[in-house]
């Protein structure tokens, strides 16, 4: 009885482990573009919800590498206005930041200190790769992976 009992605990931890792996690797996978991102209202309300999921199928990591792995994996937004794009990148870094500030090294100690032109060099000095663009067309961004992957001939248009 207790071999049987034994075998049914490590089967339903071997086939749940799995799906759990499974599903990982699914949310992991998961890109989301936002073509006019504006002021990144849609990307950070996604990645609460990315962080959600990813809380429950992470517990053993720290919130700051939840959020980091969501905002280099998982999130792409394009904006046309320079002004918009800059908030959408100050949105996200807020929204990694908000649980975790052991990581602001980079900034300078008194945040009175900082200029509004400083702002966007003091985020490309820290360790987060944002998947924004400051752009006015998707052609590159979309289609040329498209052509290089294979899956639609150029010849189709």
């Amino acid at each position: 009885m207790f071999n049987v009992f034994k075998f049914l605990i490590f089967y339903v931890w071997g086939v749940t482990n799995n799906k759990i792996k499974i599903f990982r690797n699914k949310i992991k996978s998961i890109k989301i573009l936002d073509p006019a991102c504006g002021s990144g209202r849609f990307l950070v309300a996604i990645a609460d919800l990315l962080y959600e999921v990813n809380r429950v199928l992470h517990p053993n990591i720290r919130d700051y590498e939840i959020r980091k792995r969501i905002i280099q994996n998982n999130l792409y937004g394009v904006e046309i206005e320079k002004k918009a794009y800059i908030i959408s990148k100050l949105r996200l870094f807020s929204w990694l930041f908000s649980t975790d500030k052991s990581h602001l090294k980079f900034l300078p100690p008194n945040p009175n200190d900082l200029e509004v032109d400083d702002i966007p060099n003091y985020i490309e000095q820290s360790e987060v790769k944002f998947n924004l663009f400051n752009v006015d067309f998707l052609i590159d961004f979309i289609i040329q992976p498209i052509f290089q992957v294979g899956i639609i001939s150029q010849k189709t248009f």
